[in-house]
């Protein structure tokens, strides 16, 4: 089962995707495929926003084989607009979590 875990304080935005989804063959299984959408989604817009300058320290992506972690440190001015991004992320896997609840399991903003 795939868990993705969103999480906020005052310093800092990060999310937690972990884990498979099992609802299909290895390299055919889409529910595994869109998680991994969004995942992407997610980093390339984390690097876009570095380059904008919208964190006031280097944001850490670390991914490897069914895990990733994204952990931003906004800037007081650009906190509302990248966490605007992340809730994006977070609809599209509570919308996978509907549709596929014994393969996805979210823990949202505030739930953690």
């Amino acid at each position: 089962m795939i868990k993705a875990i969103f999480d906020l304080n005052d310093k800092k935005v990060d999310v937690l995707i972990q884990d498979h989804a099992g609802a299909g063959e290895n390299g055919h299984d889409l529910v595994c495929a869109s998680a991994s959408t969004l995942t992407y989604t997610i980093i390339q817009n984390v690097s876009d926003y570095r380059q904008y300058g919208f964190f006031r320290k280097p944001p850490k992506v670390t991914t490897r084989d069914g895990y990733a972690s994204i952990i931003c440190y906004p800037k007081r001015k650009c906190r509302e607009t990248v966490l605007d991004m992340f809730r994006v992320i977070e609809r599209g896997f509570q919308l996978l979590q509907h549709n596929y609840p014994d393969n996805v399991e979210v823990k949202s903003f505030g739930n953690a």
